[in-house]
């Protein structure tokens, strides 16, 4: 005569063998081969209570401005943003105003933004090679 549990071990092993990976914090296992066993795993309900699992946790958006730290550093950039295109702006009007020259405009921003493009690749590689991670 077959019984359940003849059909469970007859299935195939992607139904019931599943990488522990694969099970979030759900179970413990104690399999060597690093599978996931239901029959020989700790139930769920044991692991955690069930206030635990049922109340899920709010995401915050932005998050981040909770930090008071963050807050500050957050407006002092888009302040210290702000206040660099002002200049800017400010000061090649003033330089076009003052010798009715585009082309001159036009070469005072291009010197401003040639420093950034060329040392941008070389001290990007630098900052690369020293990354304490790789």
């Amino acid at each position: 005569m077959t019984t359940a549990m003849d059909y469970e071990e007859a299935a195939p092993p992607s139904i019931y063998r599943r990488r522990a990976s694969d099970v979030s914090a759900c179970a413990v296992w104690t399999s060597s081969d690093g599978y996931w066993n239901p029959r020989t795993s700790t139930p769920f309900n044991q692991i955690y209570d069930r206030k635990t699992i049922a109340t899920p946790t709010k995401q915050l958006a932005f998050a981040a401005l909770y930090h008071r730290s963050f807050r500050f550093f957050f407006i002092g950039t888009i302040l210290a943003m702000m206040a660099d295109n002002i200049e800017h702006v400010v000061s090649y009007w003033l330089l076009f105003q003052k010798f009715h020259s585009p082309t001159l405009a036009g070469f005072a921003e291009i010197s401003h933004w040639t420093p950034f493009l060329l040392l941008s690749v070389y001290f990007g590689g630098i900052a690369i090679a020293t990354t304490a991670g790789r």
